[in-house]
């Protein structure tokens, strides 16, 4: 490899291990919390299909005796609110609860279902084609592209 494409590499390491990645990966985490919202606000999966309505009548009148209305919200309460977190590492954003309980149920969720019916909030590969997610996608591109595009001097050599 030239001098020149060495350098170039070594920029691109540069940005993508330092602390302009950190506020990438901070945007990037901006991006898809409010995409969480957006999905447990508009009862939405991340696909832009509308939730499966609850059918379990005891969760629909737990929910209710706690001043909530009974829709697939997975609006956080008590430990899964506690336990939800993201962490950020070299190769991006991830999601999870502390709590190894809520973090199985929540799974199940994303995953099986409840009663065969899979309810999400949280983004695969498939749902890339959605207009909220490529929505993300966009907001984040633009992200990358201003670290990229940021200031700074290579020296060749």
């Amino acid at each position: 490899m030239s001098e020149f494409g060495k350098a170039i590499s070594n920029d691109i390491k540069n940005v993508t291990s330092g602390s302009l990645f950190e506020k990438f990966l901070d945007k990037v985490d901006e991006v898809y919390r409010a995409d969480f919202k957006t999905s447990n606000d508009t009862l939405m999966n991340p696909n832009d299909l509308p939730r499966k309505e609850l059918v379990d009548t005891k969760y629909k009148r737990q929910k209710q005796n706690a001043g909530r209305p009974p829709v697939p919200d997975f609006y956080f309460t008590g430990n899964a609110e506690n336990s939800f977190y993201s962490e950020k590492d070299n190769e991006g954003v991830s999601y999870d609860y502390s709590d190894s309980l809520v973090s199985s149920y929540m799974n199940m969720h994303e995953t099986v279902g409840m009663y065969g019916i899979v309810r999400r909030q949280f983004p695969v590969e498939e749902d890339s084609g959605s207009n909220r997610q490529q929505t993300n996608i966009h907001k984040v591109t633009e992200a990358l592209t201003e670290i990229l595009m940021s200031d700074r001097t290579i020296v060749v050599g």
